[in-house]
């Protein structure tokens, strides 16, 4: 029975309750059995499994690859008509962000993505799934998170290292004496997962540190393999490239050691000291950024001969340059709350200081210029119970003992003041790693929404706010479609973000910090009701952020870095083959 024309007489009637109520009936009545249910259940499954992969495959543009890859051949070489210096800036300007974010998305199963993915990439159809493998049954442990959201990753890097390769090859055409000095850092990657407070209880620092320790000898592990790939296809391989490799090789035993260490249970105070002193005694061959491995590339590029070494040793330096010692720029993400219980510590927060704002903003914004940097370390980290306190501490442990190479943010969600933000940097200056830290409120609220735009221009007025971004060359915000399409509606969402986005143009523009880059995360889920778009990746890039607001940052002469996220098993689909 069609119950769908029902509607057309009661607009109430839900067809999919009909439908649930006549099945109902025929398992009551015998005519109808589970083993036949299940069946079509799977079989249904299993359809709509097959026509999502297809349609992924249309938004992804898969069946027009070669007519892309074209098309991004023939921008470059636009760009590489306006010389080396422009199109270096060009190159080397970190213009797109992907970001890797997960809670709470993982409802659909490993099967169901397996059939989505091989219907996209057009492999044949796969065997028949059980009822089992339809539901999730339990939700995915933080270590599942990780290492889809790792493989994701990876082949984020392998897609910009291929438009890297493109972009090289053009500048070797156009710029034969200079094109050695380019490091393309058009596209950056980075992620949350594991790394992400904001609503979990399931993260201990411990997590954090193993992880990030994880993709420190994952990432190590594959500049090596990069590197002997490049050597082995050399007679004679530059003597740069066999130093990098050995030195990759020292660097790869060293943290695999730190690796064994923090994977012991670090609730025992002996394995917690042990592994501290560890990481943090000094070791000959530790890298703890990317400086010992890109004097040694800098070398072989010297050194290389043929034009094609030259190239595939430009691809690894621009890609160790976008990834330093991990395998995405990590952002850490904590609540405006959080913040205002942490700044509690060290100065009165009374209850009208969130009211009174402009009077709580001059007293934290004079505590941020005066604070002094205090010492920590892994004890302190373990005693701590202030989230904000944890992730800065965090923070400096990673700056200081596993990569110091890679700018750091620090998302704060609803965030609707701009003392929140210089709470934060007065804290971030007292743990030291303001110097790291990009601080971006995330705005999501209707009132963040609405006042966005003022708490920008009152940041932008305090002088240790004006002199930190100067320091760092950054001016981040994040919008939040998720939440804002809850209090909102995605619609309206949609037309506050917008607004909000021209104003930070303004605002900056007005502030005369013209000079610093503009840092857009706009994050989302991958629904229509979380801030996703039905369509293509250029129209769900205009979607939330609209060409009309990027014409405003270029007229004010204001670099722009738009990020925005793949959010969990779904958005990680885009990545799941190369």
């Amino acid at each position: 029975m069609d119950y769908l024309p029902m509607r057309e007489q009661d607009p109430h009637a839900n067809p999919a309750k009909l439908l649930a109520y006549h099945l109902s009936d025929e398992l009551a009545g015998n005519a109808l059995n589970l083993d036949n249910l299940e069946t079509i259940l799977t079989d249904l499954c299993a359809a709509a499994a097959r026509d999502r992969g297809k349609k992924l495959a249309d938004r992804a543009g898969l069946p027009e690859l070669q007519n892309w890859q074209r098309k991004f051949k023939k921008v470059i070489a636009q760009q590489a008509k306006n010389g080396f210096k422009a199109f270096r800036k060009w190159a080397e300007g970190e213009a797109v962000g992907l970001v890797a974010t997960a809670h709470p998305t993982f409802a659909m199963t490993d099967a169901m993505r397996d059939h989505v993915l091989a219907a996209a990439i057009g492999l044949p159809k796969r065997k028949k799934l059980s009822a089992a493998a339809i539901i999730r049954q339990e939700p995915p442990r933080l270590r599942d998170e990780h290492a889809d959201a790792q493989a994701c990753i990876a082949t984020m890097h392998e897609v910009i290292d291929r438009a890297n390769a493109m972009i090289l090859a053009q500048a070797a055409k156009s710029f034969p004496r200079q094109w050695h000095q380019l490091t393309p850092q058009l596209v950056t990657v980075a992620s949350w997962v594991g790394y992400d407070l904001d609503g979990r209880r399931d993260i201990q620092w411990s997590d954090t540190i193993r992880l990030k320790i994880d993709e420190k000898v994952a990432k190590l592990a594959d500049y090596c393999a990069k590197g002997e790939a490049i050597a082995a296809s050399e007679t004679a391989p530059p003597k740069g490239l066999v130093d990098f490799i050995a030195q990759a090789r020292k660097a790869l035993s060293i943290a695999q050691a730190e690796q064994e260490a923090f994977a012991e249970d670090l609730s025992r105070d002996d394995n917690l000291a042990a592994a501290a002193e560890l990481l943090t005694t000094p070791q000959s061959g530790r890298w703890l950024d990317s400086a010992p491995a890109l004097k040694a590339l800098n070398a072989a590029i010297k050194q290389a001969k043929q034009s094609k070494t030259k190239h595939k040793l430009l691809i690894l330096r621009a890609h160790i340059k976008r990834c330093g010692l991990g395998t995405a720029r990590l952002h850490l993400r904590v609540n405006a709350q959080q913040v205002l219980t942490a700044i509690g510590a060290h100065m009165p927060v009374t209850g009208d200081d969130r009211l009174n704002s402009r009077t709580f903003l001059r007293r934290v914004s004079k505590f941020a210029e005066k604070v002094k940097a205090t010492k920590s370390d892994f004890a302190l980290l373990d005693r701590q119970e202030s989230t904000v306190n944890r992730q800065l501490i965090l923070a400096a442990q990673i700056l200081a003992h596993i990569d110091r190479d890679m700018p750091i943010r620090f998302l704060i969600a609803e965030c609707d003041q701009a003392s929140i933000v210089l709470s934060a940097l007065a804290l971030a200056r007292y743990y030291g790693v303001a110097a790291q830290l990009d601080i971006s409120p995330l705005f999501e609220t209707p009132h963040a929404l609405r006042n966005g735009g003022r708490v920008v221009a009152q940041m932008l007025e305090q002088p240790a706010y004006r002199a930190h971004v100067k320091q760092r060359g950054v001016i981040a915000v994040q919008t939040g479609f998720s939440d804002a399409g809850r209090f909102m509606g995605q619609i309206a969402a949609v037309l506050a973000v917008e607004r909000l986005q021209s104003h930070l143009a303004s605002a900056i523009a007005e502030s005369g910090l013209t000079d610093m880059r503009a840092l857009v995360f706009n994050t989302h889920g991958e629904s229509i009701g979380r801030g996703g778009h039905p369509g293509t990746l250029t129209q769900r890039m205009d979607y939330i952020m609209s060409p009309w607001v990027v014409d405003r940052f270029r007229r004010h002469h204001i670099a722009l870095t738009h990020e925005f996220s793949f959010q969990g098993g779904d958005g990680f689909l885009w990545f799941a083959d190369n």
